[in-house]
């Protein structure tokens, strides 16, 4: 008589799963490959770059060959108080960071002009709730400055519709004005190999 077969735990995290059929000499690539995407994680190391700021967090994520992976902006309301405007970029860059595991993040080194405390404390935060999120998937951000990572792209004093301008040519995107998640790209392109 057989032994009653019990289900065995599996170590996939999206199920169900199917048998295929595959060369026995492939068999090892295909699933180091197969349990990369079954945890979301890229067979390519990916950046972030981020530019920090209260209102509107860009950030942009390519892979170590530049390939363009994704962008966008954290906004917030600036009607709410700040413990919530801060609550709201952590969770929202911790789910990037969960979503997409990035081997490397960069932040911009904030410039604090003395003439808008209020401004320069806000942003401040911002960048402690950026490094506290990375932390959080062990994560030690490079920072950088504006200058160090736009003279990678073109020239250090680059205005923001030049990089616009700049990304929106490396990465073939069709945008006719500013966004926030352009500087990200940016700050990962320039800053990736500082």
């Amino acid at each position: 008589m057989r032994a009653p077969l019990f289900p065995t735990p599996s170590d996939w995290v999206n199920l169900p799963t199917k048998p295929v059929r595959v060369p026995e000499i492939l068999l090892p690539q295909i699933l180091e490959y197969s349990h990369q995407l079954d945890q979301r994680i890229p067979p390519q190391p990916l950046v972030l770059g981020i530019k920090p700021s209260i209102s509107s967090t860009g950030w942009g994520l390519i892979t170590d060959s530049e390939l363009l992976i994704d962008y966008g902006t954290i906004e917030t309301n600036s009607d709410d108080p700040i413990s919530e405007r801060l609550k709201e970029i952590y969770n929202d860059l911790s789910e990037i960071l969960s979503e997409f595991r990035p081997r490397t993040v960069i932040v911009e080194q904030v410039y604090l002009n003395e003439d808008y405390p209020t401004t320069a404390i806000k942003t401040l935060q911002t960048m402690g709730t950026i490094l506290a999120a990375s932390a959080q998937f062990e994560i030690v951000p490079k920072i950088v400055y504006a200058m160090q990572w736009k003279s990678q792209l073109d020239f250090a004093r680059m205005s923001q519709d030049e990089v616009c301008d700049t990304i929106c040519a490396l990465f073939d995107l069709d945008l006719a004005c500013y966004h926030h998640g352009l500087s990200g790209l940016g700050i990962a392109l320039g800053g990736k190999d500082l």
